[in-house]
């Protein structure tokens, strides 16, 4: 299956040639109207909410989302049934490329969108191409005579409130072809009561995350379309989190490549932020240019690497001060090579106009007229060729000075 999908892209990419500025993967501009793609607001990402049907109609309405997108499917695919697929922030490829994942007998290759670069220097994109091909013997899920025949289980769920613990068990008496595997203390996390009425087993898993207290307490991984794992956060180990001392020397930071103190702090606190009631003391002892700080060890490690960070963004900004001088020199170099080759050609224009005096008056061959000419012409290439060259050297210095300013 794999080799036939692979055979069946590469024969679609190498009739795919188009302009270096295509994108393919820009959505159509209807996409407001899509059935079931719609932008999710974030950046390149989608939400998509496919009500169950043909793996063969999945793909053409994917096609019609993204119109980038080249589809080779398989004529077996009207027959092969998709269940109800909700996805929230994913990339095209996700899309593309979920009902391998979720139908048996399913082969998606994906393939293209990146640059050709010929012999000659040009440059075109491939077009996206989905190959989809079907293994009839391998499918177990096929189109009914009616799509209505299609059963989405739904689930009623009453919880008066209590732990994790208990709406975990809750929810394997609800649904007990769903295997759910834990991890973690789930006695510690509270949920408050939760009743819903005719909802998907997802919906009925995020309750009980958005709900949990303390907040961001719960994780969840599918492992499988039958496995899940819940792991709930040991915040009672954590409190007991041991306590450390630790400093850090930010002479070569601060003195020698002069990022601001003002800057160093600002960046530390920011990052002690992020942890919910952090106690972490921090201290700078200007005269020895030391920064010391005490608190749970985890905060320590990230102010660890907030300073590490620190100190390859200043050693980059003293690369960069250090690159803005060398081309200020390179350009103080370029101006005297054109004021030098002006001079020159100044001068052999002077001297043609004698050589033409003394030709007119018989006192010169006409080869050394010629000769003069040439001497201009060539003069003038190197005053050129300067000029240009000080113009790239002033357009990089301006393109440094600005990204240092910034």
């Amino acid at each position: 299956m794999r080799t036939a999908a692979a055979l069946v892209l590469t024969t679609a990419l190498a009739s795919l040639a188009l302009a270096s500025d295509f994108d393919p993967y820009r959505p159509a501009e209807d996409l407001a109207d899509h059935p079931w793609i719609a932008r999710s607001g974030v950046g390149r990402l989608f939400d998509a909410n496919f009500e169950g049907g043909s793996l063969e109609s999945y793909f053409t309405e994917l096609g019609e989302a993204f119109p980038g997108v080249s589809l080779v499917v398989d004529p077996d695919a009207a027959r092969v049934l998709v269940p109800d697929v909700r996805l929230r922030n994913v990339p095209l490829q996700s899309i593309a490329t979920l009902p391998e994942r979720i139908v048996s007998g399913v082969d998606v290759t994906f393939g293209g969108g990146g640059p050709v670069v010929y012999t000659d220097g040009t440059e075109e994109r491939t077009g996206l191409v989905l190959a989809v091909q079907v293994d009839t013997a391998q499918v177990d899920s096929w189109v009914p005579e009616s799509i209505a025949a299609i059963d989405i289980p739904t689930f009623d769920v009453d919880f008066d409130g209590g732990t994790l613990a208990e709406y975990v068990e809750l929810l394997r008496r609800l649904n007990p072809d769903i295997s759910i595997v834990t991890a973690g203390p789930l006695e510690h996390v509270d949920l408050p009561a939760i009743r819903v009425r005719d909802s998907i087993f997802f919906d009925v898993l995020q309750l009980a995350k958005l709900l949990a207290e303390p907040s961001g307490s719960i994780s969840m991984e599918a492992v499988s379309a039958d496995i899940l794992v819940i792991r709930a956060a040991d915040h009672e180990h954590q409190e007991h989190e041991e306590v450390v001392t630790r400093f850090w020397s930010l002479e070569s930071v601060i003195v020698v490549h002069g990022l601001p103190l003002e800057d160093v702090l600002s960046a530390v606190e920011t990052m002690l932020e992020l942890f919910d009631g952090g106690d972490t003391r921090v201290r700078y002892h200007d005269q020895t240019s030391v920064l010391l700080a005490r608190g749970p060890e985890r905060e320590i490690e990230a102010i660890q690497e907030v300073v590490e960070r620190l100190e390859r963004t200043a050693i980059d900004r003293h690369n960069q001060y250090e690159n803005l001088r060398k081309l200020e020199r390179e350009r103080d170099r370029g101006r005297s090579e054109v004021s030098l080759q002006a001079a020159v050609l100044e001068k052999a224009e002077r001297d043609l106009d004698r050589v033409v005096k003394l030709f007119e008056q018989e006192f010169a061959p006409e080869s050394e007229v010629e000769s003069a000419r040439l001497q201009i012409a060539e003069r003038r290439h190197e005053l050129d060729r300067a000029m240009a060259d000080l113009e790239a050297k002033e357009s990089e210095l301006e393109e440094l000075r600005s990204r240092l300013e910034r």
